[in-house]
């Protein structure tokens, strides 16, 4: 499907717009593949969800985090645009007395993204890797199956 200049900008927006980093160093596989409408019809984006069990005791870290994240969030910005990531996702699950973190993350070559993350000189980002590393649970993350991954253009798009 090939897209106009107009749905090319909706999704460098989506980069402005979007609030919080992670990064995936342990997680290789990509949940879903699909048509990247901001692409010229040969790219594809990708999508990923994990599920990360959290350490018992860490949600005050991970209200910090959060509260940290959004304060930096020109730095954040900017080490989604230099991983080419569109939207990054992060919310909170309560379940069975466990915390989980669930992280969406849509990005034209996520594994080239991870490696841009790993190489990252940017401060936010050795700030997110040290985070991780304290709150995650050693033998705590999984891969969510994607079962179904649609993304309506902006109704800007729609031709009148």
């Amino acid at each position: 499907m090939l897209s106009s200049p107009r749905t090319q900008n909706v999704r460098l927006q989506h980069l402005r717009n979007a609030s919080l980093k992670a990064c995936f160093n342990d997680v290789r596989d990509m949940s879903c593949s699909v048509n990247d409408e901001a692409s010229d019809g040969n790219e594809m984006s990708q999508v990923q969800c994990v599920r990360m069990r959290l350490k018992p005791g860490s949600l005050e870290r991970v209200r910090e985090w959060q509260q940290e994240l959004n304060h930096r969030r020109s730095e954040v910005m900017e080490t989604l645009r230099d991983e080419q990531v569109f939207i990054e996702s992060v919310f909170l699950e309560h379940a069975d007395g466990q915390d989980y973190l669930i992280y969406y993350m849509r990005g034209l070559d996520l594994e080239k993204s991870r490696a841009v993350a790993r190489a990252s000189v940017h401060t936010i980002d050795a700030y997110h890797q040290a985070f991780m590393k304290a709150v995650r649970a050693p033998d705590g993350h999984s891969k969510l199956e994607c079962l179904i991954d649609f993304e309506c253009p902006s109704t800007a798009d729609t031709p009148e």
